[in-house]
């Protein structure tokens, strides 16, 4: 039986924007988060803060209805077109959240973060491995 051959990637494809939404979600869920600048780019962008601390404590509550909340800050879409500056708003709460912008990380924290990063990057992995991404 011949395999079928791999997708190709799309070349601006890589990891930060290969993030699923609901992966950046349980990574940034119940860590301890400086939010100011990210909220405080939305809010020049979008002319209003932007909910993720509500979101946040409502996920760690269980509620449904924050995941898609938390999707609609995440993802750029159809709306945020053509507007670099809502492009960066957004993935300013990637930045922030994965918090590559988080120079305070105690020493003895750094461990646990990298095998944070290490495993989402093999959730990426995994997901474009199940869709045959070569």
């Amino acid at each position: 039986m011949v395999k079928p051959a791999k997708k190709l990637a799309d070349l601006h494809l890589h990891l930060l924007g290969s993030i699923h939404p609901i992966n950046c979600l349980e990574f940034v869920k119940g860590r301890v988060m400086d939010w100011t600048s990210y909220e405080s780019e939305f809010q020049v962008t979008y002319g209003k803060l932007p909910p993720i601390r509500d979101i946040l404590k409502r996920y760690d509550l269980g509620s449904t209805s924050a995941r898609e909340e938390f999707q609609q800050l995440f993802v750029f879409s159809d709306q945020d077109a053509g507007n670099f500056a809502r492009f960066e708003a957004k993935y300013n709460l990637l930045v922030n959240g994965i918090g590559w912008t988080n120079s305070s990380l105690p020493d003895s924290e750094f461990p646990r973060y990298v095998r944070d990063i290490c495993g989402l990057a093999h959730k990426i992995i995994g997901r474009q491995r199940r869709q045959n991404v070569g």
